[in-house]
């Protein structure tokens, strides 16, 4: 794909203020791109002071597709637009979205086909409502300011991730306990289970993400709502996990920022599994983390969402030192 193909895809994307901006790695051809999250990545440890081995740092997982491949997104509606909100924080009114797959660029054109929409109108002072919606939406539910359970964003690529955890685990004690934290509705926890671990103990903050979690009924599996930037608040229901020697987690944007507070709960973690959606955010853990002893092993970053800044890392860490 030539370097100009990206931006003749897209009618809406731009530098100018009526323009939208959302992937600003568009003009970049899809090796600059690689490039540009790799070097993001590489930046971020370099600013912690982290040097990993080159021989850990492996090359960008691209994904096979960089164009209709989204299978959720976060629109804005005033009730006579739908669109992205643009650098200068006004509406961009879209026709279409191309990174959108084929299901969810049909459920925005029935979206558009109900405007003008008095009911979307913003409420108070908001400039607009947002429109959360997926590819299993049902245009008749979708409602501004519904939120709809996440999941990651990319289906070929997520595939690419599970993939990733399932070699991983495979060589481990099937015999251990394992834990996994911000385990959503079980996205990667359904990958554990099938390995076949004596028991797993799964913990996320969102009630309904468990629920949907429970729903699965995966064998070996025990899933706690807790809020895992307050581990203390909830300190039953993590000391059953006190005997786990492995770690499996995936953090919001922010990161594990409760780390800290967390430690007394890894005492007997020897292997962690780190999936993470922020440079910046996994270096400060992984700076944390190599204090205690812990050495990355395997540093795979992967392009989740092609087109825009956003890069996925995949770690993969063994406690070295055990005296920490």
């Amino acid at each position: 794909m030539t370097k100009n193909t990206f931006q003749l895809a897209c009618p809406h994307f731009g530098t100018n203020p009526g323009q939208c901006q959302n992937c600003s790695l568009m003009p970049l051809s899809e090796s600059e791109q690689a490039e540009y999250k790799e070097g993001l990545l590489k930046q971020a440890l370099i600013e912690q002071n982290l040097k990993i081995d080159a021989a850990c740092f492996k090359p960008i997982l691209k994904s096979e597709k960089t164009l209709a491949y989204r299978n959720r997104a976060s629109l804005k509606t005033n009730g006579q637009q739908i669109g992205y909100i643009s650098k200068n924080h006004n509406l961009v009114p879209i026709q279409n979205c191309v990174i959108l797959n084929e299901k969810m660029q049909k459920t925005l054109k029935k979206l558009i086909k109900k405007l003008p929409n008095p009911e979307w109108k913003p409420k108070g002072n908001h400039k607009w409502e947002n429109l959360e919606f997926d590819d299993k939406s049902k245009v008749s539910e979708i409602k501004p300011g519904r939120r709809i359970p996440f999941k990651q964003g990319n289906d070929l690529q997520n595939k690419v991730m599970k993939e990733w955890l399932k070699n991983k685990v495979e060589p481990l004690d099937k015999n251990q306990t394992l834990m996994e934290l911000f385990c959503g509705n079980g996205n990667f926890t359904e990958i554990l289970a099938e390995q076949g671990f004596q028991s797993i103990y799964a913990y996320e903050a969102n009630e309904s993400c468990i629920f949907e979690l429970k729903r699965k009924k995966l064998p070996q599996v025990k899933a706690f709502t807790v809020n895992l930037y307050r581990p203390s608040t909830h300190q039953f229901e993590l000391k059953q996990a006190v005997h786990a020697k492995t770690l499996v987690l995936d953090p919001p944007r922010d990161g594990f920022v409760s780390l800290k507070q967390f430690k007394p709960y890894l005492k007997n973690i020897e292997t962690i599994f780190y999936i993470s959606c922020s440079p910046q955010s996994l270096a400060k853990d992984l700076s944390r983390l190599h204090d205690w002893g812990f050495q990355v092993e395997e540093l795979q970053p992967l392009d989740l969402f092609p087109q825009t800044p956003h890069v996925e890392t995949l770690v993969a860490l063994k406690k070295t030192d055990k005296t920490i």
